[in-house]
């Protein structure tokens, strides 16, 4: 009766190792919730950005700033409202 060829416990270790290796690699992958932060580096909820009163024409400088005063970065110009904050689903 023939033998059949098996491979050598070294090559089935390493495979068996790279296999484990892998699969450790999938551990801890689970989304974390979005964390906003101004610019002054507080943290707001992200459903505090509303920008649906916004209307082209319509919307006042002055609610415009009140509205999203929490990401107003204080940059002065009567006719340019700059404001920005950061997500991050990072732990």
């Amino acid at each position: 009766m023939p033998k059949h060829p098996s491979c050598s416990p070294l090559i089935q270790c390493s495979l068996m190792f790279c296999l484990c290796a892998l699969l450790c690699g999938c551990i801890g992958a689970t989304r974390l919730p979005v964390r906003v932060v101004t610019p002054a580096g507080t943290r707001i909820h992200p459903k505090e950005i509303d920008l649906s009163f916004l209307q082209v024409g319509a919307t006042q400088r002055d609610e415009v700033a009140h509205q999203l005063a929490a990401i107003d970065t204080s940059y002065d110009n009567p006719r340019l409202f700059w404001g920005r904050w950061g997500e991050s689903r990072r732990g």
